[in-house]
């Protein structure tokens, strides 16, 4: 047992990190899930950023939010890509990732590799090399 910890402690000692100021932390900040399920909206998500803001986690590094299940309608546009409840997100993805970025926060959008996601929404399995292009685009806010 001795060896085994002395081998972790020179391993750990030893391993090698780039000094790129990538991942000094891991990703921190909010996942809409665990407070609203698939009750998740641009307002929400806004008042979230708002909250980590005023109470000074952002200063922190809390510096993303993340929209889990929910977001999307229950299925795809004439393209075949997944598109965002208009009720839940009037001004779309887009807008609300440009509204996200220019308070200095980075958004996240939830995507599964199932057919179907836990709320019964299409999922991304077999769509990957249509939907991540356009998921990420979304992030991007354009």
């Amino acid at each position: 047992m001795a060896s085994i910890a002395s081998i972790l402690i020179i391993t750990a000692a030893t391993t090698a990190a780039l000094d790129n100021g990538l991942a000094r932390t891991p990703p921190m900040g909010t996942n809409s899930w665990t407070a609203v399920g698939t009750g998740v909206s641009a307002e929400f998500l806004l008042s979230t950023a708002s909250l980590l803001t005023s109470t000074g986690l952002k200063s922190k590094g809390y510096n993303t939010v993340c929209s889990d299940d929910g977001w999307s309608l229950g299925q795809r546009d004439s393209g075949g890509l997944l598109v965002a409840d208009p009720a839940k997100f009037p001004g779309g993805i887009s807008n609300l990732t440009s509204l996200l970025n220019g308070q200095g926060y980075i958004f996240g959008i939830y995507a599964a590799a199932s057919s179907v996601v836990c709320s019964g929404r299409p999922g991304s399995l077999y769509n990957e090399g249509l939907e991540c292009p356009h998921l990420c685009q979304l992030g991007r806010g354009a």
